[in-house]
């Protein structure tokens, strides 16, 4: 059998990069060859393009930063009146006040902020500042929080990271504060923050966990950090301190900032974050006027037409959508999280039948142009007609499996 272009082309990418592929949730999976594309060429709205022209309905939203939609008129627009100014000059822009002050007019308890390119950076310099404001080394991390050495010392399978910095950092489960509160009892005089995801998509929210990482800081003087990677401008237009009403000391945000555009930031209370006087974080290219006047006009429109309600009302029906069609094809999974990113998550203990079944309804779901794998995150250019078709091809998808 000849190989298709794509293939090709991918068999290139190996051959010249690692992995051939940037992102590691990119690579391609095996059990879906044929299926899933590997390389998208164009998207616009919620739908996606292969090489061959094939066109998917698109509920990765590349990850979780899409969250108007690809190619959003309003937002590239924006871009393309800064070009015309400049990209990157040698002093600040005046739209990185503005940036600054939009932020802190939608995030409950940020008072100061600075950018940087990705969440991985974000997180790592808002443990510095932490470090640098109390003048302790250790942390507590709960969930992922990007690959750099701050993190990286959790992960033994790591290699290239020095073993020592194992002795600088804790490893919580989501969700268990007896965990958490151990660990303080213990060593709270060398702990400097604790850093958190504050929700998993495979999961319900619980707001009494969040609200406990507060009191368990508070109690033992320790400042709360939360990552914000995923949910800052996707959980709530405040992100998770206004979803779940409490306010950490620090936050890190990043994918839904920009629409797409490569940006994160890092804030917090001011006191906090006057600790940059005692460190160094500083990035060239984290004042790059474009992706700040993309982060300005996401921002202002997803305060203005309410992005993330159409967002829940979309995913609402389509997590109910699915969980029917679920149980009436009999597919060994559920659906877990909010309506805004959502999992597909498989039923416990599967046998190999069902296993079975399930990757082959998950294969199917690429066959009849839907793009997900397990993690759903809808956006704003998703439709009321968007969600019926794409319940028309999950059945069509259910019913082959």
């Amino acid at each position: 059998m000849s190989m298709s272009q794509a293939e090709i082309l991918f068999e290139n990418a190996l051959r010249l990069m690692p992995w051939g592929t940037q992102t590691n949730a990119k690579r391609p999976i095996a059990e879906f060859s044929g299926a899933m594309p590997l390389f998208v060429e164009r998207a616009r709205g919620c739908r996606i393009y292969d090489l061959s022209g094939n066109e998917f309905i698109d509920y990765r939203s590349a990850l979780g930063p899409i969250i108007l939609g690809y190619c959003y008129e309003d937002v590239d627009q924006a871009v393309r009146a800064q070009q015309s100014k400049g990209v990157l000059f040698s002093m600040s822009s005046p739209i990185e006040t503005e940036l600054a002050a939009k932020m802190i007019e939608l995030v409950p308890g940020l008072e100061q902020v600075r950018f940087l390119k990705t969440g991985g950076d974000a997180c790592s310099a808002a443990v510095r500042i932490a470090r640098a404001y109390t003048g302790k080394d250790k942390i507590i991390s709960v969930g992922y929080h990007g690959w750099h050495d701050t993190f990286g010392a959790i992960h033994p399978h790591f290699r290239g990271v020095p073993a020592c910095l194992s002795e600088l950092i804790y490893d919580a489960p989501l969700n268990d504060l007896e965990r958490i509160e151990t660990i303080l009892r213990q060593d709270a005089d060398n702990i400097s923050c604790v850093i958190a995801v504050t929700f998993s998509w495979n999961d319900a929210p619980n707001v009494e966990y969040v609200q406990g990482l507060r009191r368990l800081c508070d109690e033992y003087g320790i400042l709360l950090i939360f990552d914000e990677v995923l949910t800052g401008f996707r959980l709530a237009t405040g992100g998770a301190a206004e979803y779940f009403g409490v306010k950490p000391d620090l936050a890190v945000y990043a994918k839904a900032l920009a629409n797409g555009y490569p940006i994160s930031a890092f804030g917090g209370a001011r006191k906090i974050m006057a600790a940059m006087d005692k460190t160094m974080i500083t990035v060239t290219h984290a004042g790059d006027a474009l992706s700040i006047a993309a982060a300005l006009a996401t921002l202002e429109i997803i305060h203005r037409e309410q992005v993330i309600s159409h967002i829940h009302h979309r995913g609402e029906a389509l997590m109910a959508g699915m969980t029917e069609l679920l149980a009436c094809y009999e597919i060994p999974a559920k659906i877990r999280g909010l309506p805004v990113g959502f999992s597909l998550v498989p039923n416990q203990a599967l046998t190999e039948l069902e296993a079975r079944k399930l990757t082959r309804a998950e294969r199917a779901i690429f066959e009849n142009g839907i793009f997900s794998f397990r993690y759903w995150f809808l956006n704003y250019s998703h439709s009321q007609q968007d969600i019926a078709l794409t319940l028309e091809k999950l059945e069509s998808a259910f019913k082959s499996a």
